[in-house]
């Protein structure tokens, strides 16, 4: 009798299985699961921050504008069948917009020929929708900002587009 209650506990025991390696699978599905569905959230935060970087700078006490001008352009296109036209206006502090005026008519001529060439070199895919424009506005006010002060000073605040015409 004795070996037989001996080998019931013996077989019981075999067929007893650790609890921490079921544990452990428990967690990890759960982590897994819990990250497949977070992933979604944060990928359309990270394009939502990445599409505001550029925006134009709201109205504020402190800021004054200064027209460009119209600058227009053939698209990046077969054929150069679609033109872009597009009238900027410059953000600027206002005890600063004299100053920089002067800078920009001083060297209106290069800065015009290179408002073409960059206009020239898009394509419709990659000036379409906010986060075109957004990608336009940073990328021309880091442009004017290098190209008329020394250092990192950022005396242009934001780039603001009074038209933008696609024909």
């Amino acid at each position: 009798m004795r070996s037989s209650v001996e080998s019931m506990d013996s077989e019981s025991s075999q067929n007893k299985r650790p609890a921490a390696p079921v544990l452990l699978n428990v967690i990890v599905a759960a982590v897994a699961i819990g990250a497949g569905i977070a992933t979604p959230f944060w990928v359309q935060n990270y394009s939502q921050s990445r599409e505001t970087l550029g925006t134009p700078v709201t109205h504020s006490e402190n800021l004054d504008y200064i027209e460009f001008g119209a600058v227009t352009a053939n698209l990046d296109e077969p054929n150069l069948t679609r033109y872009l036209k597009v009238n900027l206006s410059l953000a600027v502090h206002k005890q600063e917009k004299h100053r920089i005026s002067q800078l920009i008519d001083n060297r209106k001529m290069p800065l015009r020929d290179w408002l073409t060439s960059y206009f020239a070199s898009q394509t419709m895919e990659s000036i379409r929708g906010r986060s075109g424009h957004n990608r336009l506005r940073r990328e021309i006010r880091d442009y004017l900002n290098n190209a008329l002060f020394s250092g990192n000073a950022e005396p242009i605040h934001g780039v603001l587009f009074l038209e933008f015409n696609v024909q």
